[in-house]
C-alpha cells in the first residue's frame, strides 16, 4: 500500500545572507540571519553599491515516516517576484544542518555553498506569484528517518560565482507565514508491504496490490 505524507517545515527555517561592497566577500562571509520572517529570500541583490547573497535553509521532521521510501517532492510558494532583474535557476541542495541558524551562522552559510545540489527546483521564469510549485523528485537517500531532513536553497548564480549586476532574488513563504497554504512542505510517498501469515505467493501479490492513502 502506498502512503503519502505531507510534512510542513519547522520554524527553525530562515535566511542567512552576506553583504559587502566586494562580491567575493559577500559570497564568502555571513553578515546576518533572520529566522522570524514570513518570507525568506534566495538569490543575489545589488543595493546602494553593496552585493548581497541570500541563502535559505529548510527543515522538516521526517522521523514519522514508515515503510520503504519511494519518492519525495518539495513544494514552495512564491510570495515576491519584485527582485528579478535577471531570472535564475533556484536549486535545492542536500545540506545537513542542525540547531538554530543564529548559532554557527558562518559555518552554515559556507556549508550551504559547498553542499551538493539535489535538483534544480525551477527557473524563476516558471515561478509565479502565489502559485504553488513543486520540485522534481528529490533524492530519497537524503531523507533522515530518525530525525530532521534539512535543505538549503541557493541561486545557481551564487553557486556559480557569477557576480550580479542588478537584483536577482525571489521571495518564498516560510513556516512562519500566517497563511498555511503559503508554507513549504515535503510530500513523501512510502510503500508499506501487505500480506497475511500462510498466504501463498499468488495471494500475497494479489492482496498487496498498491493503493494510495493520504495521511
Amino acid at each position: 500500500m502506498l502512503i503519502k505524507k505531507k510534512l510542513y517545515g519547522s520554524t527553525d527555517d530562515g535566511l542567512i545572507y552576506g553583504t559587502h561592497a566586494v562580491y567575493a566577500t559577500a559570497r564568502s562571509t555571513a553578515t546576518a540571519t533572520d529566522v522570524a520572517l514570513a518570507i525568506t529570500y534566495v538569490g543575489q541583490q545589488l543595493a546602494v553599491g553593496d552585493f548581497k547573497c541570500l541563502r535559505t535553509f529548510l527543515k522538516f521532521d521526517t522521523s514519522v515516516l514508515a515503510g520503504a521510501l519511494k519518492a519525495a517532492y518539495l513544494t514552495l510558494v512564491t510570495i515576491s517576484v519584485s527582485g528579478l532583474d535577471t531570472e535564475f535557476d533556484l536549486d535545492v541542495h542536500k545540506y545537513t544542518w542542525s540547531g538554530a541558524l543564529t548559532s554557527g551562522t558562518e559555518a552554515k552559510y559556507d556549508g550551504a555553498l559547498a553542499s551538493t545540489k539535489d535538483v534544480t527546483f525551477a527557473n524563476t521564469a516558471a515561478m509565479f506569484l502565489a502559485v504553488p510549485a513543486t520540485s522534481p523528485a528529490l533524492a530519497t537517500a537524503h531523507i533522515n528517518r530518525s530525525g530532521n531532513t534539512t535543505y538549503a536553497l541557493l541561486s545557481a548564480e551564487d553557486t556559480g560565482n557569477s557576480e550580479n549586476t542588478g537584483d536577482e532574488f525571489i521571495g518564498l513563504g516560510t513556516q512562519e507565514h500566517p497563511t498555511e497554504a503559503r508554507r513549504p512542505f515535503l510530500t513523501i510517498t512510502s510503500l508499506l508491504q501487505q500480506g497475511r501469515p500462510g498466504a501463498s505467493r499468488a495471494d500475497t501479490r494479489k492482496s498487496s496490490r498498491p493503493t494510495v492513502r493520504f495521511s
